[in-house]
This record gives structure tokens, C-alpha cells and sequence, in this order.
């Protein structure tokens, strides 16, 4: 083959991927006119390939790559709430010039309310480093609600049924069905295989979509499942009160809980329990890897007398005691689960979900922030409307 016949042979490929892109967009752009199954189509566009932010939902200015893709978005269901305000199901779907014949749809988290970009990034659930890149349509919905202003924005859905309904598990139908209605509309065929992969809520979302529609899907990932929901807000909400009672009170007159238990004191327990269980595997290295096994008395950290460092003083162990142990209600029963020991007590974690930071005010752990919004909106039926969700919970019985 001469020179010439091989330029040649460039150029038509270049004009043929030229003109295959410029079809794709065409089509893609074309989507804003509607797909009987897609709902109201708000935007409908060619992204070229690079960085897409991901804002609120990675480190301070992290992206994810990806590839030349159509993005879509819309909405689905849109109705007035009991409670008089405007409601839809909102969704994204980012479909690749280069599709692999595949679809993945992201659960959300926490209390959903926002719309995430549908690029799969969710740790464990897709291939590295996207869902997108790696060829796949994705799909991401706000479950049914937007997040309003205020401290208890993001549980206001709650005083409606349907929006209730629609966090829980209602909202995925619809999406998975507008998301292979504009698969098809775009290549002409639906997805080879489709896949739901979440984690906490999207874990959860994940579980109840095994259970509730195990036909939508031909995989499933369901990474750290906030399962129980309900019941775990609960315990999360005893061990807050166990924790403030301990608490010092901060400049606010009100229990510091970021100081219930010192950086030093958690590192004490989690030291303790290292040396008395890393060998219930059968290993010694350091690592407690059956935590179920862990057979800890707490009672050896206790101060003894005139003890005041690198122990326990009595409110203290008591306290650690009741975190592991569970909530109970008035008769004594486990509300949850009890927890095994474990060392991960003094990882930041720990502390971010149960504690906060020291002289935070108001508390800053997620057990606070998270936590009594759920319980006292989406949870409790009829929904409660408390003025204080600390005080609230504080409170709770």
C-alpha cells in the first residue's frame, strides 16, 4: 500500500468518525424534544470529553474524567404535595458516544434531595476510575425531592406520603425505565445488561430493589447498606444522649459532646482492645480481623484510685459500655444491634459520626446533624415538626 492510498485510508476514517460524531450529537441534542417514557426533558446536550466537577459530593475540587458523552436530564412525576408544594422525580443520565452496551444506575445518599452526576464513582461499585468512562450509560435521581433552605430542609419531604414513598424505593422504576427508553431512542437497542450499584441510602435503595423489583436489574452492588434505617436512628439517637450526659458543658451552657471522650480516651480503648483480641483469628499482627470473636473486659481501664491518666473514670466507662451494648427501650429490649469491640473507635470516623469536634457549637457529629431530622420527619408517622432538632433529640423517648 503507497503513501498516498494510506492517507488517503486516514482521511476517510477521520471523516467517518467526523461524521459518526456530529450523528451522535445530532441525536443526542434531538432528545430535548421528549421520549414518551423520559418525562419532561429539561436539557438535553453534547459534553465533550474532560474533567467533570463533582462539587459537594468529593474533596474540595475533585473530578472525575470522562469521555465524550450526552447528557440528559429531566423529570418525572411532577405533582403538587400534600403540603402544597411543587414535587418530581428528577434524574441525569450521561450516555457515551462509545457505549459498551451496558447501564448502570447510582443510588443516592443520605437523604437524597440533591442530583448527583451520573458518573458511578461510588467506592467498589463500578470500575475504576468511572462507571462512564469505562463505556457504560449512568443514571442518578434525586429520589423524588429537592433539598429546601433552612436546618431542615433536607427533611421536609418528609410531611408528604408519596415523596416518602419515593425516597424509599418508589422513584426507581420510573428512572430505570426513562433511562432505557432514551438508551434506545440514542443507539437504537436497549442495554445488554443493566446494573443498580449504591452505598449507605444507595446501599439500602440497593437492597430494596433486590427485594422489591429483582427483574429490573441483572447485578446489584450494595456497598455499606444503611439498612433498618429507622431502627438504627434510634440507637444513634441513645448513644448521643448517653454521650451528652457525660459531656462537659460548652460556653452555651449546653453538653460539649465533641469532649464526651478525648482523642486519648478513644485511643485507650482502641489500644485495649487490639491487645486482647488481635489474636482471636489465630494471627498476631497487630489487627483485631474477627471482631465477633473479641472477648474485651472494658473493666481494665477503669481508674483505680488516685489514678488519673491513661484509664477510664467511672461515667466514662459507663458510657462506653452502653455505646457497645445497644439501645434499649424502657423493657430492656435491644432496639438495634450491640457492637462488637473494636479498635475503630479511635479512627475519625468514629468520632465525625458520633462525637464532633471538641467545643463545636452547635455539636457538629453526624449523629446530630443527620440523625433527628430523619427520625422526627421522614420516620415518625404523622412527622413531628420540632423547633430544635438537638434539643429534640436530646430530649427523645
Amino acid at each position: 500500500m503507497g503513501k498516498q492510498t494510506i492517507v488517503a485510508v486516514a482521511l476517510f476514517a477521520a471523516a467517518a468518525s467526523a461524521a459518526q460524531a456530529q450523528d451522535f450529537g445530532a441525536a443526542c441534542t434531538a432528545l430535548s424534544q421528549g421520549v414518551a417514557p423520559a418525562g419532561r426533558v429539561t436539557e438535553a446536550k453534547l459534553i465533550a470529553a474532560g474533567p467533570i466537577a463533582l462539587g459537594p459530593f468529593g474533596p474540595p475540587g475533585a473530578a472525575a474524567p470522562a469521555p465524550d458523552h450526552c447528557l440528559v436530564r429531566g423529570k418525572l412525576h411532577e405533582r403538587t404535595g400534600v403540603d402544597g408544594k411543587p414535587y418530581a422525580i428528577g434524574y441525569e443520565l450521561r450516555l457515551p458516544a462509545n457505549w459498551n452496551g451496558k447501564f448502570v444506575f447510582e443510588g443516592g445518599g443520605g437523604s437524597d434531595g440533591v442530583l448527583r452526576p451520573a458518573l458511578d464513582v461510588i467506592p467498589f461499585g463500578a470500575p475504576k476510575p468511572n462507571a462512564l468512562s469505562a463505556g457504560y450509560v449512568t443514571a442518578t435521581t434525586d429520589a423524588g425531592h429537592l433539598d429546601e433552605p433552612g436546618p431542615v430542609g433536607a427533611y421536609l419531604f418528609g410531611l408528604d406520603p408519596q415523596a416518602r414513598a419515593d425516597k424509599g424505593y418508589a422513584s426507581i422504576p420510573p428512572v430505570a425505565a426513562a433511562a432505557k427508553a432514551v438508551i434506545g431512542r440514542l443507539y437504537g437497542k436497549p442495554p445488554a445488561r443493566s446494573y443498580f450499584a449504591g452505598c449507605s441510602n444507595g446501599g439500602r435503595q440497593a437492597m430494596a430493589v433486590t427485594q422489591r423489583y429483582p427483574e429490573m436489574f441483572d447485578g446489584i452492588v450494595a456497598v455499606a447498606p444503611a439498612y433498618r434505617v429507622p431502627l438504627a436512628a434510634i440507637d444513634a439517637i441513645g448513644q448521643t444522649q448517653t454521650l451528652a450526659r457525660i459531656a462537659p458543658k460548652g460556653a452555651d451552657g449546653k453538653p460539649d459532646l465533641g469532649s464526651a471522650l478525648s482523642d486519648d480516651d478513644l485511643k485507650l480503648v482502641a489500644k485495649g482492645v487490639t491487645a486482647a483480641c488481635e489474636g482471636a483469628d489465630g494471627l498476631k499482627d497487630g489487627m483485631v480481623r474477627d471482631p465477633a470473636a473479641c472477648k474485651f473486659d472494658l473493666g481494665a481501664l477503669a481508674c483505680k484510685a488516685g489514678q488519673t491518666e491513661a484509664c477510664l473514670s467511672a461515667d466514662k466507662l459507663d458510657a462506653v459500655k452502653r455505646l457497645f451494648a445497644g439501645t434499649r427501650n424502657a423493657k430492656g429490649e435491644l432496639i438495634y444491634s450491640a457492637w462488637p469491640y473494636d479498635p475503630g473507635i479511635a479512627s475519625g470516623g468514629w468520632r465525625m459520626w458520633k462525637l464532633g469536634a471538641p467545643k463545636a457549637s452547635p455539636p457538629n457529629a453526624l449523629n446530630v446533624s443527620l440523625i433527628p431530622g430523619s427520625v422526627a420527619y421522614e420516620f415518625m408517622v404523622p412527622p413531628e415538626k420540632p423547633a430544635d432538632l438537638i434539643d429534640w433529640e436530646m430530649k427523645f423517648d
